[in-house]
């Protein structure tokens, strides 16, 4: 005797808990080793991190790491704690105030005679005389060159370019000490020779970084080319003022008292070395600089204000060596990796278990299914052939001898006898539908012979429980491609099924019509129904009606569910739907395709 599928399900699953408990505790039992091996390794990283942090501590302290700054990393102060401003920096924290330009009574009525002529009367050569003009009648010098500065730009604007040379060349070098006059003066200057004089070089990285770049910017406008390596100039001396001012703020605390010293400020490094006569020398640089003047590489160090806090040893302010474990380790050696086994090994299990009992679910459900269907077509074949036996008897005993009883008692032998071979047809056919073996012979066919044939063959069965039986037929000539036993036997499962529910003594319908390539085929009886919810489920297999699956109406579930895969297979398709007015009942279309040949 062969074993049950729900005990071989049982087994596995009985199966599955023991190996997975048996994988459970070795996993554990690697995990453990894991941690130890885990632990230990981090042990020596620590250690490993805590000699390099060492290391970069103690260069840090040593004058000679001076020697690896760059020029500009590099500051001094005196000996009374200032700060030693190189000149090409000029100034750290703000720029000195510009002085205002005091000129006489006649050099501001010259001016604004000028501006009057030039952009109100429009006469730029009379502007231009009378700036000349003023010139020779200022005494100071310093109002001379404003004077004759003015009048070269009026003359840049009129196009006289020979003009503005000429006047340039009259303004004295040493007269132009004033900012905006000299920013002016280089403008011309510029303009004049198409680049900057070499004087600029020096004295534009010292002006303010908003009014240097506005300058570059003017001078752009103008033509004026090879700007951009002053504009790097710029910023370069920018960024060594921020580094100045960090020294300095760490010079104004007092961190230079006799002993090197180390200091953070504005994400920058200070490092200090006092000289013993007084004054002394320093570096200041980005966390990643001093670590590469130390000679050490910085991916091993984390840098930030939460160096420290992330678990890292400290070796200096904004640096912190973070332990590294060796690639020793293995993912069996690995907590990590063996916890991440154990979630798989717990998902894998869970699932297991998931399908076994799933697997007993459907076959504890397929045993009851298949221990309801025997019953049913047990049931189902012991009526016809009861009434066949005694019908039989009767006739074969004399007991009917009236004539017309004689033929109603063949008729109802003819009805139970297609009754019984409709239900066993429908049960080999569920075999063959299952294996993928139900064979049809398809050929291109009027539609409404099957139909009738159908109706004929149902008729006495419908007459044997008192129900007529209307068919009204709309188009003898649709034809489509079927098989005409197949759609027969649809039609009669169909019909079987409007028999049991029907009323008795009421009537059974069948209508067919045509619209365009469809056949539409109503089948309704006028019996309780079919819930709107049901319309669909009734047609699964075994499946019958809520109403009635305590068995008052006799049957498996089945012929629905053929009659579908029927159509089905044909091309078509069967629905329930509602009924078409307000006298209720069941209500079953089915559609056929029209054939796109007309062979016969």
């Amino acid at each position: 005797m062969k074993p049950s599928r729900s005990r071989i399900a049982s087994l596995l699953g009985i199966v599955m808990v023991s190996a997975g408990g048996l994988l459970a505790f070795g996993l554990l039992s690697l995990r453990r080793t894991a941690e130890d091996a885990r632990a230990s390794a981090l042990m020596e990283a620590r250690a490993a991190a805590e000699a390099l942090a060492g290391q970069l501590r103690q260069a840090l302290k040593d004058p000679a790491i001076l020697e690896q700054a760059g020029p500009e990393e590099v500051f001094a102060w005196d000996a009374e704690g200032r700060l030693v401003l190189p000149p090409e920096v000029g100034w750290l924290r703000a720029p000195p105030p510009e002085p205002d330009i005091l000129l006489s009574r006649t050099a501001r009525r010259a001016l604004r005679q000028a501006e009057d002529r030039e952009f109100i009367e429009g006469d730029r050569p009379a502007a231009l005389q009378g700036l000349v003009a003023a010139v020779e009648a200022v005494s100071s010098p310093d109002e001379r060159s404003f004077l004759l500065l003015r009048a070269a730009w009026c003359a840049e604007r009129g196009g006289l370019t020979k003009e503005r040379d000429r006047l340039l060349d009259r303004i004295p070098t040493e007269t132009l000490t004033e900012p905006t006059l000299h920013r002016s003066a280089l403008l011309l200057q510029a303009l004049r020779r198409q680049r900057l004089p070499e004087s600029a070089v020096v004295d534009l990285p010292r002006w303010p970084p908003d009014t240097a770049h506005a300058f570059l910017a003017r001078m752009a406008a103008h033509g004026v080319g090879g700007l951009e390596p002053l504009r790097q100039q710029i910023e370069d001396v920018q960024g060594r003022r921020r580094r100045l001012r960090a020294a300095d703020d760490v010079l104004r605390s007092g961190a230079a008292d006799g002993a090197p010293a180390l200091a953070s400020r504005e994400g920058f490094l200070v490092l200090l070395f006092p000289k013993r006569e007084g004054g002394g020398r320093g570096a200041v640089g980005s966390p990643e600089e001093a670590i590469r003047w130390a000679g050490l590489d910085p991916q091993r160090f984390r840098i930030g204000d939460d160096a420290s806090s992330s678990g890292g040893v400290p070796a200096a302010p904004l640096i912190a060596v973070l332990p590294r474990r060796g690639n020793a380790s293995s993912p069996w050696t690995d907590s990590r990796w063996v916890s991440l086994l154990l979630l798989v090994l717990a998902g894998s299990f869970c699932l297991g278990l998931i399908f076994t009992l799933r697997a007993v679910r459907r076959e504890t459900e397929a045993a009851r299914v298949r221990s309801e269907f025997l019953t049913g077509v047990t049931h189902e074949l012991k009526t016809p052939l009861a009434s066949i036996r005694l019908l039989a008897e009767m006739l074969e005993e004399g007991r009917v001898p009236d004539d017309a009883r004689r033929a109603t008692y063949h008729r109802l032998l003819s009805g139970e006898s297609a009754r019984l071979g409709m239900l066993i047809e429908n049960v080999l056919d569920l075999g063959r539908m299952e294996r993928g073996e139900r064979a049809y012979t398809l050929r291109t066919q009027a539609v409404e012979p099957a139909i009738q044939e159908a109706a004929d063959l149902f008729r006495p069965l419908a007459e044997r429980d008192g129900l007529r039986l209307d068919v009204a037929l709309a188009d003898p000539e649709f034809k489509a491609v079927l098989d005409r036993s197949a759609l027969v036997q649809a039609l009669l499962n169909v019909l079987e099924n409007a028999r049991k529910y029907a009323l008795e003594g009421g009537n059974l319908e069948i209508r067919g019509r045509a619209e365009k390539d469809i056949y539409t085929v109503l089948v309704r009886d006028f019996g309780p129904g079919i819930p709107s919810d049901e319309r669909e489920s009734v047609f699964e297999r075994f499946r019958r009606g809520a109403a009635h699956q305590d068995g008052s109406i006799s049957g498996v579930g089945l012929g629905l569910h053929l009659a579908r895969r029927l159509v089905r297979d044909l091309g078509g398709d069967l629905r329930a739907v509602a009924p078409p007015d307000e006298k209720g009942g069941a209500c079953f279309v089915m559609t056929l395709p029209r054939s796109e040949t007309h062979d016969s």
